[in-house]
């Protein structure tokens, strides 16, 4: 995919481990991400979350990102590092032209929680986007298929995280 080049070579000049292209059609989803964001998430509860008011169904999530047709996967060790440069890539698409450029990333805006437990609106509302499992993505399934290393940690506190983000373009 030879569009991607300059977004790979952006990303990889960010910090980024790893860049690769992506067919929307070699995004794995699977409804049940919704259980692990549902029951075993220790960040929410957050206006990026599917359960936060004004979400869409994961079934909307997925007939809007199947409108895209590729994008840029980024790979990083880093949590915020991997998400700013995935920002940063949507923020280079609009200027280029691709005005849906659109990347799901998380949020780690606010260092001191999200406004959404206090009943208050967000104070990132340009800059917040979903984590890829939160709009029913099976991140494992996805970066597996694109030989990219994702493994359950054993201990968080010795191994090296693999964070993911994705910006998707038409």
């Amino acid at each position: 995919m030879e569009k991607a080049a300059p977004y790979i070579e952006q990303a990889l000049a960010l910090g980024a481990a790893d860049a690769v292209p992506i067919a929307v059609s070699d995004i794995r989803f699977d409804s049940r991400t919704l259980l692990k964001c549902l029951y075993s998430c220790p960040y929410g509860p957050r206006h990026t979350c599917p359960t936060a008011p004004g979400s869409p169904t994961m079934a909307q999530y997925r007939e809007m990102l199947s409108r895209y047709s590729w994008g840029v996967l980024v790979h990083g060790h880093e949590k915020k590092k991997t998400l700013d440069i995935a920002f940063e890539l949507e923020r280079r698409a609009f200027v280029d032209g691709y005005q849906l450029a659109w990347s799901l990333s998380g949020c780690v805006s606010c260092a001191a929680g999200c406004t959404l437990k206090e009943g208050k609106p967000c104070r990132f509302v340009k800059r917040a986007r979903p984590q890829l499992y939160s709009v029913g993505i099976d991140v494992f399934a996805t970066v597996h298929g694109l030989g990219l290393p994702l493994h359950t940690l054993t201990d968080p506190e010795t191994e090296q995280q693999n964070w993911y983000g994705l910006t998707l373009m038409e």
